[in-house]
């Protein structure tokens, strides 16, 4: 049934103003106060359209997912839900949310990042409304000023530092560019120039003679590790703040500071972007999704996104709200972060970021492979894995 609504999908009722009547279920994994917050703002749209019945369930986040698409394969489910955009690839492949392209009047309040995440070549299939991308977190009893470039966290490290740092492909992917060009130039086409995944592999090889900094693919352990306040930075994602703040609260004061992943030599570092967005059931009528397209433009909106800032901590993904760096340092900072962060392709996750990848950090930490030799060997897996055939990459023999 999901299947047939999600192949000829009609466009959604249009709704504004006092014309909002209906039902709308919203199912979302938010936990806290960061609920509370969500379900405020709900009650809000609400209380500006008393004729509709909003009913709003809380999912623990492990099951949101599952529970979703187990509903909404029989054609069930929310009309609205806040999931996580690394979801989109499972949601889409089953045709379990609505392409709404033609329903979404305010694209353009989005950074470019944001939206990316959740475009394909077959249509827009949500809209970003919390950024979460990753930062350097420092322990402020440890760290006066954060090292802003890798050459000063080095030098930090040297001084006794203890740096942590995930060598995990995806996780590490944010030095790449701030060595070179990205891995895929334009239309997704292999770069010639490998310089920035070698430069950054260079780098690594020669952080790990320093005792100080643990590069590890458990970032379970390198977590507990930052965590019990054993070390003084940890690249990671900002999800972990709260988690951080709580573990390391000195007489209730948080001692935990986030600030954007270091520079190098050629730019700025540049991470995969993730967010919390909003997915529009593919099994909806053409009045709940109208519905749900009504609701998401409000909770995108500019005050709504001071709401999430204030009151939450988040980091809206509406790109108009202003973010006062002296109030929300956190935030701005994350800011600062989601501005450079990048989107690899759906179809090129898999393939750059798996095992091929994870193998390849392996292989020149390890001293099996020299930086040049595993970077040849992973470019060839992925153009093979690909079918590239393109004659401006060599082989290498």
């Amino acid at each position: 049934m999901g299947w047939l609504v999600a192949c000829a999908t009609p466009t959604a009722v249009p709704v504004s103003g006092r014309d909002l009547t209906g039902r709308i279920l919203i199912w979302h994994g938010w936990e806290g106060e960061q609920a509370a917050v969500l379900e405020s703002q709900i009650a809000t749209f609400r209380g500006l359209h008393p004729q509709v019945t909003f009913v709003v369930v809380a999912v623990p986040p492990a099951e949101l997912l599952g529970r979703y698409m187990e509903a909404a394969r029989l054609g069930l489910g929310p009309d609205l839900m806040v999931g996580r955009s690394e979801w989109l690839g499972d949601l889409t492949a089953s045709r379990l949310v609505r392409d709404i392209t033609a329903e979404i009047s305010f694209t353009d309040r989005f950074t470019p990042s944001g939206l990316s995440l959740l475009q394909s070549s077959t249509g827009l299939y949500g809209v970003p409304f919390v950024l979460r991308p990753p930062g350097l977190f420092y322990n402020q009893q440890k760290v006066d000023t954060p090292a802003t470039t890798l050459a000063e966290l080095m030098t930090q490290a040297e001084a006794g530092q203890i740096v942590l740092l995930s060598t995990q492909a995806e996780s590490a992917f944010w030095g790449i560019q701030a060595f070179g060009q990205p891995l895929f130039g334009p239309n997704n086409l292999l770069s010639a120039d490998q310089a920035g995944l070698l430069g950054w592999l260079n780098w690594l090889k020669t952080a790990q003679d320093n005792p100080n900094i643990i590069l590890s693919q458990d970032e379970t352990s390198l977590e507990q590790l930052f965590a019990a306040g054993q070390a003084s930075y940890y690249a990671g994602s900002s999800d972990l703040l709260p988690v951080f703040q709580a573990a390391l609260e000195q007489d209730g004061t948080a001692v935990v500071g986030i600030v954007p992943l270091p520079a190098g030599s050629y730019g700025p570092a540049r991470p995969l972007i993730k967010a919390d967005v909003l997915y529009f059931n593919a099994a909806s009528s053409t009045r709940q999704a109208g519905l749900a397209v009504a609701l998401a433009d409000f909770l995108t909106n500019s005050e709504q996104g001071n709401v999430l800032l204030r009151e939450a901590g988040l980091l809206p993904a509406n790109q108009r709200v202003r973010i006062n760096e002296r109030l929300y340092p956190i935030a701005a900072s994350l800011a600062q972060q989601g501005r450079t962060a990048v989107e690899l392709p759906k179809s090129l996750r898999p393939v750059v970021l798996g095992s091929d990848g994870n193998a390849l950090y392996t292989a020149v930490l390890s001293g099996v492979l020299s930086p040049e030799a595993a970077v040849c060997e992973y470019i060839q897996a992925i153009r093979q894995t690909l079918q590239d055939s393109q004659p401006n990459l060599e082989s290498c023999d």
